[in-house]
């Protein structure tokens, strides 16, 4: 769940499952500003990213899970950020 101003035609959301090569695009619900992914393992390991622009600002989100349960619903935070520093993020995946 994000904040309003970021919706799905501005945000992208991925779910990278740690330790086994798995990076999943979550699909975007604009009514809920939600977005959401089917079949993540029980107990596994995840990080939320969240890519977005707004204008020309960028912005990154971040969260670890340590073991996805049958709570299925998670806040992001997005934080401004240079595509610099977005692009060095990625690469620390």
């Amino acid at each position: 769940v994000l904040s309003p101003n970021f919706t799905n035609k501005n945000t992208a959301v991925f779910i990278v499952i740690d330790g086994r090569k798995i990076v999943v695009n979550c699909k975007g619900d604009y009514a809920s500003r939600s977005f959401f992914a089917k079949n993540i393992p029980l107990r596994s390991k995840i990080k939320l990213i969240s890519l977005s622009k707004i204008g020309s600002d960028f912005y990154w989100g971040e969260k670890e899970i340590n073991s996805v349960t049958l709570t299925t619903s998670y806040k992001l935070s997005p934080e401004k950020k240079s595509l610099q520093n977005i692009l060095k993020e990625l690469d620390e995946l």
